[in-house]
């Protein structure tokens, strides 16, 4: 009896266990209402002393709020609508905007400050003072160790100083406040309610420029003066170009992103920008002259066509009232160095017309403080970030003929550091017509070594062409590359700069590391030290941040199946902790599963592809799939699918995934000159791979592609009847008519797209008639059976709507079934709300009607 009784118990609560871990599986359904609950994290950032992070949550229902986090107690405090948030310089402090408040935020002490009516904002370097512009013309500066508070009324603008010195705009003219002496306040500039456009301090706070507009005329547009303030000597100086005969009619020009003022790393020399008097044009309606003679298309030409109009770069000692004309009509194109110690003159249109996507360019080399001049480098595409100079200046680094290259301005010799060691290191799987690019950028380390990346490794590279293999990926397949984030910033960087800083070894390097299966994770780099792995694993690892001070690091990790979480770690020697996950209702849910497929082309080629699986997967069953096509697509096979209603392009994979569908991200690999074919070699190839897992509905299958995604999809229905139902969204249909299309964003032909770039035919049209009409999808349109439902934006000046216009008529004189959409105001992407819903709505009706019979 007894036994009877135990066995009793042990049947229940074995029942009990079953039913509970029932319970604990049974997942809820997503809804489109639920998806307004779903968020993404943005902007994240660390504190410099590691103790707090930030974050914005970014919500479809546009409930976005900003987050401020401690890294120990994961106490946070929360900031709704906040549009921007900065940390002080040591970390105990932040300031948050929000659209109609500010908040000054004690970190350590747990306290908040709500502030009306500010404009902006900025700390001083040693976290001491915050200074405050608000809406009443003042400028309110914060003690931030004593509480104390100043004002200044009639304040418009102001500049800090890196000593804390203040430059301040009102309407009679610019004065100082200097902090250290009692905030006392210097006028250096009178002249009521003159135009200042530009400020700017020296390196060492002790020198002041700006610019002041003058009143336009009938003729000429607005002028400018430039002056210059010493601080020490309390002494004002304009430049004057009347007395300078060898400007011959230059006029300053106003500082812009392009053509911004600076001073030389010693303070000696202000760079600035000179042109000729903008002449205004006259109002009568004149024809626009189109001269196959000359070197640009118009209106390219009307701006740049005349190297006499392009602004010229010089240098202006104010002390001795010299200057240095660096950029020429000859070559009026300037890039300086990071000490504006060297300088590279070139002539952007030399060799116009051109059909490349990089503009092949002679580089001339100036040595600003001898004012020699030589030929650096002759015909070399020029690709800003690939050059760049060491730390003390003496190499320059470039790519060329598919290999890493020094010049020493010492010896003015030309050394190939690549070319003996046995990898590659250009992109071996470059698949566009034209020279193959490097794998990465080359970056130069505080003791002159030369970083460069091959196909797995990072290499550190000595000047006399000695190497050393710092990472171990190519023996594991495992990709290893320089995050952006460990790259040091340089806030005065623009495309008139060539070089950045250089990495510092000392605080070690942290590198990005992705597997051939795309797992992913970061390792740490130590001079002399081996390799460390800080976190590896299969999941998807981005946007890596790193304190300041200390060792702490964040980084965003994610799955298909894991919402995106923040990791944190404190140490180099502690595994990462999850210090915030996003979308903790996400385990609630049935979340579609993912597999990287593997596959090869009819080259024998091994590519990759991602097929995601219906919620409720049931091998036994078969299902009907989306196969969804852009190029290369299989590193995102980590992204976790966030739900929504709207999306540019109609198509989110999660959407059709809760609905029963099996959809499938096949890669492309690309022949020049049949990119057509290769697209539709690949994708066949994916879907036969998967055909053999016995789960896709052969005969309900449909396809989607948008912009270059959309060319292939039209190309793709003309050659096979495979796909039940396509829809494609801005494509090109017509190689020829898209080829001689003037692209009204970019003021320049499509030639070079097709020609060598993403397009990929490799040669003119007068070249290859017959290759531009068997990729033109329009040319085949009598072999399509497939439904289409075709889209554009009215305003999509990328690709026209005429694109899709033309297949749209084709189609219709068919009498072939196909729906076109234009969208009005849109352009290549929808970016309406309104029209995002409509898009996304028709399209998942579409394949519904067609593969599902609904």
């Amino acid at each position: 009896m007894k036994k009877i009784k135990l066995y009793t118990y042990l049947l229940i609560g074995f029942l009990l266990q079953l039913t509970n871990a029932y319970a604990q599986e049974k997942k809820l359904k997503l809804t489109p209402e639920e998806f307004q609950k779903w968020s993404i994290i943005q902007k994240e950032d660390i504190a410099p002393d590691g103790q707090w992070i930030s974050y914005m949550l970014d919500y479809e229902s546009e409930n976005d709020t900003l987050f401020i986090q401690n890294t120990e107690n994961l106490k946070r405090l929360s900031f709704p609508k906040a549009t921007k948030m900065e940390f002080s310089p040591d970390g105990k402090w932040s300031v948050v905007m929000e659209k109609q408040a500010f908040y000054l935020v004690d970190l350590k002490n747990n306290q908040q400050q709500k502030i009306e009516n500010v404009i902006t904002t900025e700390f001083s370097a040693d976290s001491r003072y915050l200074y405050l512009l608000l809406k009443e013309k003042k400028l309110q500066i914060l003690d931030l160790k004593t509480a104390l508070s100043k004002q200044f009324s009639g304040i418009n603008s102001f500049l800090l100083a890196s000593n804390n010195t203040l430059a301040v705009l009102d309407s009679s003219g610019i004065s100082v406040i200097i902090s250290k002496d009692n905030y006392s306040r210097k006028q250096i500039f009178q002249k009521e309610n003159a135009t200042i456009t530009n400020m700017l301090w020296n390196h060492t706070a002790t020198a002041l420029a700006f610019t002041e507009k003058l009143p336009a005329n009938n003729v000429v547009d607005s002028k400018y003066n430039l002056y210059y303030y010493d601080i020490t000597e309390s002494r004002l100086s304009i430049f004057d170009p009347n007395n300078k005969p060898e400007l011959n009619n230059l006029f300053v020009m106003n500082p812009g992103v392009l053509t911004r003022m600076r001073f030389a790393a010693d303070d000696q020399k202000l760079f600035f920008y000179m042109a000729p008097p903008n002449v205004k044009e006259s109002a009568a309606n004149q024809p626009e002259i189109w001269d196959t003679a000359l070197p640009l298309e118009f209106p390219t030409q009307k701006y740049i066509g005349d190297t006499k109009k392009i602004p010229k770069l010089l240098s202006w000692n104010p002390k001795s009232d010299k200057i240095q004309l660096i950029g020429t009509n000859e070559r009026p194109d300037v890039k300086l160095s990071m000490s504006r110690k060297l300088a590279i003159t070139y002539n952007n249109i030399q060799y116009e017309p051109q059909f490349t996507a990089e503009k092949p360019v002679d580089l001339y080399l100036m040595d600003l403080e001898s004012g020699k001049e030589q030929l650096f480098l002759k015909k070399q595409e020029l690709t800003t970030p690939q050059l760049a100079t060491s730390a003390d200046e003496r190499y320059i680094s470039y790519f060329r003929d598919e290999n890493w290259w020094i010049f020493d301005t010492k010896t003015n010799t030309h050394k190939n550091l690549t070319a003996a060691l046995s990898v590659p290191f250009y992109d071996i799987d470059f698949d566009r017509p034209g020279t193959a690019p490097p794998f990465d950028n080359a970056y130069w380390t505080d003791n002159n070594k030369l970083l460069l990346t091959d196909q797995y490794d990072i290499w550190m590279l000595s000047p006399d062409g000695s190497a050393n293999r710092i990472t171990n990926g190519r023996e594991n397949k495992i990709s290893y590359s320089i995050p952006f984030s460990e790259i040091p910033s340089f806030k005065p960087f623009s495309l008139s700069n060539f070089g950045r800083p250089s990495l510092v070894l000392s605080k070690g390097l942290i590198f990005q590391s992705i597997g051939n299966n795309k797992e992913s994770g970061y390792s740490l780099y130590m001079p002399n030290k081996k390799l460390k792995t800080l976190f590896y694993s299969n999941s998807g690892c981005s946007t890596l941040n790193r304190a300041t001070m200390g060792n702490s690091y964040i980084f965003k990790e994610q799955t298909v199946s894991i919402s995106p979480r923040i990791k944190f770690a404190n140490s180099y020697t502690v595994v990462p902790k999850t210090l915030f996950q996003s979308n903790p209702q996400y385990v609630k849910y049935e979340i579609p599963q993912a597999e990287l497929i593997s596959f090869k082309n009819k080259n024998k080629t091994d590519l990759k592809g991602i097929l995601y699986y219906p919620v409720g997967y049931n091998p036994n069953k078969k299902y009907p799939m989306i196969v969804y096509i852009y190029e290369k697509l299989s590193a995102g096979y980590h992204k976790f699918l966030r739900n929504n209603n709207f999306d540019g392009i109609g198509f989110n994979p999660i959407n059709y995934n809760l609905d029963g569908y099996l959809v499938l991200f096949p890669d492309i690999e690309y022949q020049i000159g049949n990119a057509g074919k290769s697209a539709l070699d690949c994708v066949e190839s994916a879907i036969e791979a998967v055909s053999k897992k016995g789960i896709v509905d052969l005969n309900n299958i449909g396809i989607i592609g948008h912009s270059y995604g959309g060319c292939e999809v039209n190309y793709i229905v003309t050659q096979t009847p495979r796909f039940k139902a396509a829809v494609s969204g801005a494509g090109i249909n017509d190689l020829t008519s898209f080829y001689f299309y003037y692209h009204l964003d970019t003021d320049r032909s499509n030639m070079w797209r097709i020609e060598n770039d993403q397009y990929r035919m490799g040669k003119s049209f007068f070249e290859d008639k017959q290759g531009y009409l068997n990729n033109s999808p329009v040319m085949h349109s009598d072999k399509i059976t497939t439904p289409m439902l075709i889209w554009s934006g009215k305003e999509d000046h990328n690709v026209p709507l005429e694109q899709s216009m033309e297949l749209y008529m084709s189609l219709r004189r068919q009498n072939k079934k196909a729906l076109l959409l234009l969208y009005p105001e849109e352009q290549h992407i929808i970016t309406k709300p309104e029209n995002q819903l409509d898009l996304k709505q028709r399209t998942k009706q579409w394949f519904d009607h067609y593969l599902k019979g609904i």
